[in-house]
């Protein structure tokens, strides 16, 4: 590995090209400005990595953080296994504070369609 690093300025300087490493970093901000991460994908790969099935012991949990004048609350969803919580889903909630019943089992009930396509 010539970098140990996710830093997008590092990771341009090991492109193989002849680009010169401005280029590089460019060319990986669009390619991530672009993306969308496929989290259902993400999350039935987590769970079929565990060794065990259904049922599950769950954590929810909400974090928020400070980025300059604007918050970002985050309600995870994650799936205990020998102690160590997993996060399996998420949503951005667009509001400061705590969620509300509602949030948190809208977001358990959409751990259903991850857990049956794993089971069948």
């Amino acid at each position: 590995c010539k970098v140990q690093t996710v830093g997008f300025d590092k990771l341009a300087t090991a492109f193989k090209s002849g680009a010169m490493s401005e280029s590089s970093l460019r060319r990986i901000q669009r390619f991530m400005a672009d993306y969308k991460l496929n989290t259902d994908l993400i999350a039935q790969l987590i769970v079929g990595l565990l060794p065990h099935k259904p049922p599950f012991r769950l954590a929810l949990d909400r974090t928020n953080w400070k980025f300059g004048a604007g918050n970002i609350n985050i309600l995870t969803l994650a799936i205990v296994y020998q102690g160590v919580a997993f996060p399996i889903l998420y949503r951005m909630m667009p509001k400061f504070g705590n969620s509300s019943t509602e949030e948190r089992i809208s977001l358990a009930q959409s751990l259903h369609p991850v857990v049956w396509k794993r089971n069948h």
